[in-house]
């Protein structure tokens, strides 16, 4: 390749890798949730075109298989040839040179190519098959959505081995470039909940105090007033009788309001103003792509346990830390920063309750084991809700 040819490409790799922008010191970029994609490239690995499915392995580096099959012929007066090939392009990308959905790709494979051609003149003919394969790189701009959306990648990639440039018979290399197009998905992959507690059972609510009966007063008895003496006369009559006083009348005693039945433990929650799907004042105390490790330490004491996952160490407290709540997870990067927080509910809510206080969410995802993730893009939050009650949330930050 000549020297001109080499500093255009050189000049094609810096534009792309300012394109896909360099990530920002300090800054963690949330989870994928769409690990799997599918995309129609035009020339690359897979020569002429090829159909592909790329899975990513872990947050930042995914592998591919394609296909591809073409077929040529030609005849003139007298003769005839033909011949077809299919093309399976194998390739690993690491996509970690970036920011969001924005990257610099860089990956290398290789392609298993099986061809067959016949050929006819004058009554003879011939036939034959044969495998091959070729090492590949590539390097580009990848636009690849954190969550389900549309697949974009362009760039340059080349093929060396035996027979490259293709007719010839020598260990060569072919360089060209590439552009696809296609969409990413995600399933199974909602995150497991770490050790998570058993749900405790709801306590009952204490039974509402009887209040002591008023009992009626008791009215004082009418007194009889004093009648005058009779003046005496030349011949006082018989006295009369005294008449018999009335007596009041029993005054009826009031029942006993029945007790209010206590509601069942399934109608026991908290109405919509009063819930809470995050610790009081826990985001004011941490902020995610500047706390450490040891920032979380001053702030909330030394956690439960702790242990070290493929992201990085993971602090976990319990209720004592953070009453109401079965736990809060911290995950941490390989760098020490905070990266998102998990917090495992204890009380039961439910999806009217979260969207009657916080409104619908921004989208709604279906996850592994039957779990739907409402995102709430605004809050930084991802609520996971099973049988429609809330199970746990993750805050990933703004």
């Amino acid at each position: 390749m000549s020297r001109r040819r080499w500093t255009s490409a050189a000049g094609l790799a810096a534009a792309i890798a300012l394109l896909a922008g360099a990530p920002s010191a300090g800054a963690e970029d949330p989870p994928r949730s769409a690990m799997n994609s599918v995309f129609a490239e035009g020339l690359g690995p897979g020569l002429w075109y090829s159909a592909n499915y790329e899975r990513l392995i872990i947050d930042d580096l995914g592998a591919r298989l394609g296909f591809s099959y073409m077929q040529v012929s030609a005849s003139v007066p007298g003769s005839s040839a033909s011949i077809s090939w299919v093309t399976f392009p194998l390739t690993v990308s690491y996509l970690g040179l970036g920011s969001g959905s924005h990257s610099f790709e860089v990956g290398a494979g290789a392609t298993l190519a099986y061809a067959t051609g016949e050929a006819s003149a004058f009554g003879s003919s011939a036939s034959g098959a044969g495998v091959t394969g070729w090492g590949s790189f590539l390097f580009g701009y990848r636009y690849h959505p954190r969550s389900t959306g549309f697949h974009f990648r362009v760039g340059l990639c080349g093929l060396f081995g035996p027979g490259m440039p293709l007719g010839s018979s020598e260990f060569g290399f072919l360089p060209f470039g590439y552009i696809s197009f296609g969409a990413t998905f995600g399933f199974g992959e909602e995150p497991a909940p770490e050790k998570k507690a058993s749900e405790p059972e709801p306590k009952p609510e204490p039974k509402p105090e009887k209040k002591p009966e008023k009992k009626p007063e008791k009215k004082p008895e009418p007194r009889p007033e004093p009648r005058p003496e009779p003046k005496p006369g030349p011949k006082p009559g018989p006295k009369p009788q005294a008449r018999p006083e009335p007596k009041p009348a029993p005054r009826p005693t009031p029942k006993p309001e029945p007790k209010p039945k206590a509601a069942p433990a399934h109608a026991r929650v908290k109405p919509a103003a009063r819930i809470r799907l995050v610790p009081k004042d826990l985001l004011k105390r941490v902020r995610f792509g500047e706390t450490d490790r040891d920032d979380v330490l001053d702030a909330f004491g030394m956690p439960r346990d702790m242990d070290q996952n493929k992201i990085g160490m993971v602090f976990r407290y319990q209720a004592r830390t953070f009453p109401g709540f079965l736990q809060v997870s911290f995950q941490f990067g390989s760098n020490k920063i905070l990266k998102w927080i998990h917090v495992h509910l204890a009380a039961r809510i439910s999806r009217e309750q979260v969207e009657a206080r916080y409104g619908k969410p921004a989208s709604v995802a279906r996850a592994a084991k039957g779990y739907k993730v409402l995102v709430y893009p605004r809050r930084g939050w991802k609520v996971f809700i099973k049988d429609d009650e809330v199970r746990s949330v993750r805050v990933e930050g703004r």
